[in-house]
This record gives C-alpha cells, sequence and structure tokens, in this order.
C-alpha cells in the first residue's frame, strides 16, 4: 500500500449520524486510519456538529471541511447528501493548518496557513518526496480568493501546485464556513500541504463562450463592478436580455446573471469567468470574486452538451497530468452556476467525470469557486468551472 482513497455520502438528516455513515462507507477501502479526511456537507447540517463528528470518528485524522451545494461519490449527486473522502498514505506527507478574516486580510491568512511551510518541504525533500500540492476550502463569499491563491503561492514556492473550493451554502448567500478538527471559522480557510513523490493530477475547464462583444470595466469597487463602458453594469445585461426576448429586472435577474456570466479576457484570451450574483441599488453588479478596473470582459453562454465535454476535458486533463501512475482517488470541485444551467442533468456532468476514472473512488461539492493553480495555469480562482484532480497511488 502507497496511497488509498475511499469515499461515501449519507441522506441522514441528523449530523452525526450523517458523518458517521458516509465516514463508514469511506473507510472501507482503507485497510488503516486515515491520514487525510475531507468533509462537504449542505448547510442543513451545522459545521462544529460536522467537526465534533468527525474528531470522533477518527481522533488522528487531519480534517478540513465545509459546506456545499450538493455533494457528490462515484455513485451519483445528491443536493442535500454529505460526503466524506479519506486518504491513507505510507508515502505521502500532509501538514494542515486553519485561518480566519480572510477577506479582512488575505496576505495574513495566507501567512498563517503557511507558516513553517519551507521546513515541511525541506524535511519531505529529504524524504524523497519532492513535489507537492495544496489543498484548499475558502469562504465562498469573501471575494478574496484570486488575491489568497498568489499569496498562498508566494508563501510556498513558484512550482506549487493549488486546488479546491470555495464553501456553498446551496444558494442563501449568508454564511460559508469552513473548518478542521479544532474549530469552525465562518470567514476563513483551511488548508493541507500535501508532499509526495508523485505529483498529482489536475484539470480544469468551463466550456463557455463569449455571447457579446467585448465591454470595460470602467468602474468597479472591490467585488463591485459599477459601471460597463461607462454605464451602470446591469444595463449591459438589460440589452443582452432584450436581444433574447427577455425583460430582465434587477429584483428577478439572478437566475439569469449565473446563466450568463462575465468572462475576463487577458490579451486576447479568454482568461478566467467570474460570477455575478445579484444587481445593487444603482445597477451595479455583486460579483462572487473581484474584476480589475479596466478590464476587458464579455458575456458568456453555454448549452448543456459544452458543459458536459467540458468536464470530460477536465477529467482526461487530470489522467493526462498524472502521467502513468495509477490511481488512488479523485476529488472534483464543481460550481453551483454549472449545476444551475446543467439542472436536471447535473448528474450527467458527475458521470462523464467518473467514466474517465472507472472503478476509482470518487468525492466532489456544488462549489461558489474553484481553485486550480498549476503548471500552464498562472490563474488560479474560478468560477462557473470544473476542477478535477487525479491522486496517485
Amino acid at each position: 500500500m502507497s496511497t488509498l482513497t475511499g469515499s461515501g455520502k449519507s441522506l441522514q438528516a441528523e449530523t452525526t449520524q450523517a458523518v458517521r455513515e458516509a465516514f463508514t462507507r469511506a473507510r472501507e477501502r482503507l485497510d488503516g486510519p486515515p491520514e487525510l479526511g475531507l468533509v462537504f456537507a449542505p448547510p442543513t447540517h451545522r459545521l462544529e456538529v460536522v467537526r465534533q463528528a468527525m474528531r470522533e470518528c477518527s481522533p488522528t485524522t487531519r480534517w478540513l471541511a465545509c459546506h456545499s451545494g450538493g455533494g457528490f461519490d462515484e455513485q451519483g449527486f445528491a443536493r442535500d447528501a454529505l460526503v466524506v473522502f479519506l486518504v491513507r498514505s505510507t508515502r505521502a506527507r500532509f501538514h494542515e493548518a486553519i485561518a480566519g478574516e480572510v477577506r479582512a486580510d488575505p496576505s495574513q491568512a495566507a501567512a498563517t496557513l503557511c507558516a513553517g511551510f519551507v521546513d515541511q518541504a525541506k524535511a519531505a525533500r529529504d524524504a524523497g518526496l519532492p513535489l507537492s500540492t495544496t489543498l484548499a476550502l475558502v469562504d465562498g463569499l469573501a471575494g478574496v480568493g484570486e488575491p489568497l491563491v498568489k499569496e498562498l503561492r508566494a508563501r510556498t514556492r513558484t512550482f506549487q501546485q493549488i486546488v479546491g473550493g470555495a464553501s456553498a451554502d446551496d444558494g442563501a448567500f449568508k454564511e460559508t464556513p469552513v473548518a478542521n478538527a479544532e474549530r469552525v471559522e465562518p470567514r476563513g480557510a483551511v488548508v493541507v500541504h500535501a508532499f509526495d513523490r508523485i505529483g498529482w493530477g489536475v484539470g480544469v475547464e468551463h466550456g463557455l463562450v463569449p455571447a457579446t462583444p467585448r465591454l470595460t470595466a470602467t468602474k468597479t469597487r472591490g467585488t463591485t463592478i459599477v459601471e460597463l463602458n461607462g454605464a451602470p453594469a446591469f444595463e449591459a445585461y438589460r440589452r443582452f436580455a432584450a436581444s433574447k426576448g427577455v425583460t430582465l429586472e434587477p429584483g428577478s435577474a439572478q437566475r439569469f446573471l449565473i446563466a450568463h456570466e462575465l468572462g475576463v479576457y487577458f490579451l486576447n484570451q479568454l482568461a478566467h469567468v467570474r460570477a455575478p450574483i445579484f444587481v445593487g441599488p444603482n445597477g451595479e453588479l455583486e460579483m462572487i470574486a473581484q474584476v480589475a478596473e479596466g478590464s476587458e470582459v464579455c458575456i458568456l453562454e453555454a448549452d448543456p452538451e459544452r458543459l458536459l465535454t467540458a468536464a470530460t476535458t477536465a477529467a482526461n486533463e487530470a489522467k493526462k497530468n498524472l502521467g502513468a501512475h495509477p490511481i488512488a482517488g479523485v476529488l472534483v470541485f464543481d460550481c453551483i452556476c454549472r449545476r444551475m444551467l446543467l439542472g436536471r442533468r447535473f448528474p450527467d456532468e458527475v458521470e462523464a467525470i467518473r467514466g474517465v476514472f472507472p472503478g476509482v473512488p470518487l468525492a466532489g461539492f456544488v462549489t461558489y469557486g474553484e481553485v486550480a493553480r498549476f503548471s500552464g495555469r498562472l490563474d488560479g480562482w474560478h468560477n462557473a468551472t470544473t476542477v478535477v484532480v487525479a491522486i496517485p497511488a
């Protein structure tokens, strides 16, 4: 045994029972106690109770947990599923940390999350484990995902892979906490730095395409786009909706906004996607992540087939980046926007990924943002995107 993983989910309404049931199912594939455990829980389960239950299930495990907009394992997706993913390894080393108040000071949060990393990396390298991946679960409403990923990279190393997802409260947009075994942080982030001899495989894709000419974000403020092309930002969406025969009003626009996100350009390349979540009183767009003033953007659209193809592409990229190594398990971070766009077909996306990794434990959750920073991808924070992580056996 080098690395083994196991996954399990539970639909139990009582939190402690749900954690125990999902843990028991995931534990069946392992031949001993897990070194690492992840829990993705719908917001109906209080994270403090989740924290206590996961400690009771395995006191020596390094635990990470967050809320979700739905969870899945290799058996399929359920909106109210609590999912557990476990890792046991005789080869890899894991170091976990938690920080609060990410939005207030992402730099300080990253410093806390990466304290001791240099010494940990040296000890791992001396033990023949030169490669590392940081797995992060982040407050989904913090709005500072991109600067946080940059700070994490700056405090680890240039070639550090960083993957993960943003905690989600299933569209309520009120509170998106994270936790480890010790405490819950309502506005925090939790990470595990995984050191290994073999690099983890990562893939990412969204499948959205431009539906409008380029627009300029002429005025922004934090995670708010105030103006596009010198006019209230919502007016661009109102005109676009009218071209499709839809009359769009601020109070009822959320679903249309999420179905038609903003693409942000870098030179001539569509670099990443940003999600608007509601309209402010003066026609500004409140985003789930920052868009820099002066950025060129466009409104995006996609059909289900493009989205499903994108998920398969991300899975194949992760498999390719793992190389010829056997696969122990797969983690997936999938945006709530994709769940809303696909509707009843969202389980088909999970099935498309599973089809690339038949017979392998798989676990994931519906997020408010995805993290995928690896070789060839300098941007690290995504929306409306599927991120697939293949863990070597």
